[in-house]
């Protein structure tokens, strides 16, 4: 069982995925949870996402077993009370007039395929907006996980340039720019030969990472003599206590040269879909080798930290700011040096 502390280390201020955007269609609705509260998602007729509490204020039914979407409105399974999108009641299923009762609403958005509730601490509406998110390439392989990991763990591991090596098998990997802030925003690059297909050669491949906030992450893979890139999008959710959701994108996209010039635009679709699929087995083999590093290790407040480990350190430097309770006042980001060729 989770413990106090660790729960509240769940509760991060952020933007956090939900679900993928394509599966909640018009008149969907879906269970979630995020920040260990039950939500329910749904899609209004004009395609309006909303997110909710998940009980119905007149006798508690929960909305996420048997609700409907009528129109723009939720309808609770057990006695018809309707509540429009902004969380009040509209109706009643007998016809009465309609209490002045309503559900509580969490802020959200769409951006980059993701449908995103905001978390904070101190119960805060959004301090920032997520509308930069990039989304995935065109036919990209989705997966979704629900594991006993802790949500640092999930952001700190591209910052973790030794882990690399050892878990990933990696040759040489170095860091081709520090970690670097820019308030709810952060980035790196490092480069490092790897093996994506078994029994062939490692490739030299340069790797950039960008986050938004704790939750949001993308991967930019760029192989050096491959007219491919690869995008890697991550969104990680505090979902029950001690639970984190990962909902995992992997995409591609062709940079026709060489031979590749001389396909056609369906041929580059068919292509990129299925290099997509080759590129996320491997991917999924690395995300399955970490997730059992994660799901036994402990969560150390003072780490002993070595050489080489400048980002994890710069990592958690940065995130302390979505555990404030409140607003404080901004701090000057500075950019961590990256280490000399070779240090790292």
């Amino acid at each position: 069982m989770a413990s106090r502390a660790e729960v509240e280390k769940d509760r991060p201020a952020g933007w956090f995925a939900l679900a993928f955007s394509r599966d909640i269609r018009p008149g969907t609705v879906a269970r979630s949870e995020i920040g260990g509260e039950d939500v329910v998602v749904y899609r209004t007729g004009r395609g309006l996402i909303r997110v909710v509490s998940p009980y119905c204020p007149h006798l508690g039914a929960h909305l996420g077993y048997g609700g409907q979407v009528r129109g723009e409105d939720i309808v609770c399974p057990f006695h018809g009370f309707a509540f429009g999108p902004g969380g009040a009641c509209t109706a009643t299923g007998n016809g009465a007039k309609p209490p002045k009762v309503g559900l509580t609403t969490w802020p959200s958005r769409e951006a980059g395929g993701l449908v995103l509730a905001w978390l904070h601490p101190g119960g805060l509406g959004p301090q920032w907006e997520p509308d930069d998110l990039p989304g995935a390439y065109p036919y990209p392989v989705r997966t979704s996980y629900l594991e006993r990991i802790r949500l640092q763990d999930v952001g700190e591991n591209s910052v973790d340039l030794g882990h690399f090596t050892t878990v990933h098998k990696a040759v040489r990997p170095e860091v081709v720019e520090g970690f670097t802030t820019d308030g709810h925003r952060a980035s790196g690059r490092l480069r490092a030969s790897v093996v994506t297909i078994p029994g062939r050669p490692p490739v030299e491949v340069h790797f950039t990472f960008r986050y938004w906030g704790m939750g949001l992450l993308v991967i930019d893979f760029e192989p050096v003599k491959w007219p491919v890139r690869v995008r890697l999008n991550i969104a990680a959710t505090p979902a029950r206590p001690g639970q984190v959701r990962l909902l995992v994108s992997t995409s591609t996209a062709l940079e026709p040269r060489g031979p590749l010039a001389l396909a056609g635009a369906p041929a580059h679709r068919v292509m990129a879909a299925a290099l997509t699929r080759a590129i996320d087995g491997w991917v999924q083999r690395g995300l399955r080798d970490d997730i059992v590093i994660w799901t036994h290790k402990i969560f150390l407040d003072r780490p002993r930290l070595a050489d080489g480990d400048q980002g994890i350190a710069a990592w958690r430097r940065w995130v302390r700011r979505f555990y404030e309770p409140a607003p404080t006042l901004p701090v000057p980001d500075v950019p961590v040096p990256s280490p000399a060729r070779g240090e790292a």
